[in-house]
């Protein structure tokens, strides 16, 4: 725990450092003389070589468009990967452009902390580029994006990010977390389906290998937790009338409270307010009757209410904190130790309460 610490104030003093020395530096690099990688995946062989995979556009002088192509090197440690990608190419490989940074799986899996420090090291990469585990190797993803022709990808991380169920993420959340003192880092998924790239919930790390993915209704359940304004769409199945229904809302704003309470044993209260959409319900209920409404708001909020309290305990059962709770403690604990902390924070008690206002109604899309 000591090194993470540690490890948390050498990268932003990296940081620091890395923003001093660029400010007077300058260089002119003509677009179409090089191979400006869009994507970058690392995965791991059968013999332990970090293979590095890539696609770059290369521009049609003729027609003015671009075709996509797709570069594979290896090697025993991935910062010589570039240098020999660039062996391959027609002009030299660029890492500044880097939207997406895809780790597969079974890469994600091993100690990732060497990978994680090269970003640190890398003045070229923008701390507000997408990185993402991928469910199949780093390879069969970027060949799917490749085949389908377009280099879309970080958008449609941040159209989930702004507009449905996934938290707000990019390299620079990533890091805090991988190096910050009471935290967790976490990760979009992504999967290979029919040769499309599907968002495919959350991963979570600790010790810096991947440990827990969240299914898509427990990242809803953990975005409403880590972002105020998600907008994803969440259903609800209800048998309340003595008769299945579904209802759906979407998120708005959420605000979260925690307290800490130092009675023996020590525990957390988590308050959560939601302002929400409600977006389709039972026929029996009228949402212009005030006593129907509270009634709509009560149901919800009840299933809200279990499915975080569920998510809590698996996190807490996995030993994984991508919610920052230790340094939530910390921040009113003066006594705080990490060390400490986290051998009592599988049994925490955490008590929920959850509020929810449905401000309006709208129109399921």
């Amino acid at each position: 725990m000591t090194m993470k610490k540690n490890g948390h104030k050498q990268y932003l003093f990296l940081l620091l450092l890395l923003s001093v020395s660029l400010a007077g530096c300058s260089r002119t690099n003509i677009i179409d003389q090089l191979s400006i990688i869009h994507v970058y995946g690392f995965d791991l062989d059968k013999d332990g070589n970090v293979v590095g995979t890539a696609l770059y556009p290369i521009h049609s002088k003729s027609r003015g468009d671009a075709s996509i192509q797709f570069v594979e090197e290896k090697a025993p440690i991935g910062p010589l990967i570039p240098a020999r990608m660039d062996q391959h190419t027609i002009m030299p490989i660029k890492l500044s452009k880097i939207r997406v940074i895809v780790f597969g799986k079974k890469f994600a899996k091993t100690d990732t902390s060497q990978q994680v420090k090269r970003f640190i090291l890398t003045p070229q990469l923008g701390t507000n580029i997408q990185i993402v585990v991928s469910e199949q190797s780093a390879k069969e993803a970027l060949k799917a994006i490749k085949k389908r022709g377009e280099l879309t990808l970080a958008d449609q991380l941040k159209h989930n990010m702004i507009h449905q169920n996934m938290p707000e993420m990019n390299l620079h959340v990533f890091l805090n977390h991988f190096f910050g003192e009471g935290m967790d880092a976490y990760l979009p998924m992504i999967a290979v389906e029919k040769d499309r790239i599907k968002l495919d919930g959350v991963g979570i790390f600790k010790d810096a290998k991947f440990k827990l993915q969240l299914n898509e209704k427990q990242t809803f359940i953990f975005s409403i937790l880590e972002n105020k304004n998600t907008e994803g769409m969440y259903k609800i199945k209800t048998t309340e009338n003595g008769k299945p229904e579904i209802i759906t809302v979407s998120g708005y704003k959420s605000k979260n409270r925690w307290e800490l309470v130092d009675n023996h044993p020590q525990h957390l209260k988590l308050t959560l307010n939601l302002k929400w959409v409600a977006n389709s319900y039972p026929d029996w209920i009228d949402i212009a009757n005030s006593g129907d409404l509270k009634k709509l708001e009560t149901i919800v909020a009840k299933d809200i209410k279990k499915e975080v309290e569920t998510l809590l305990r698996t996190l807490q059962k996995n030993e994984v904190d991508p919610l920052g709770i230790g340094n939530i403690v910390r921040a009113r604990d003066r006594n705080w130790k990490e060390k400490t902390f986290y051998e009592t924070y599988p049994k925490l008690p955490i008590h929920v309460k959850v509020n929810v206002e449905l401000l309006h109604t709208g129109l399921e899309s």
